[in-house]
């Protein structure tokens, strides 16, 4: 039985991410001290929930 969960949401286009110089970057993929964004997230909540899901775009 699941007592807690945590939902990360993870797509979007994050418009407010890009800059001029680089194309579309996936904001849950982008690095933060060498792990990408999505990593950190599901970390901080893993102590805290019997279950982590994650709803991305396609």
């Amino acid at each position: 039985m699941i007592n807690r969960a945590g939902l990360i949401l993870a797509g979007g286009k994050a418009q407010r991410f890009q800059t001029e110089k680089e194309g579309w970057q996936n904001k849950a993929l982008a690095e933060l001290s060498g792990k990408p964004l999505l990593v950190h997230a599901v970390a901080s909540v893993s102590d805290i929930v019997d279950e982590t899901i994650v709803c991305v775009n396609k």
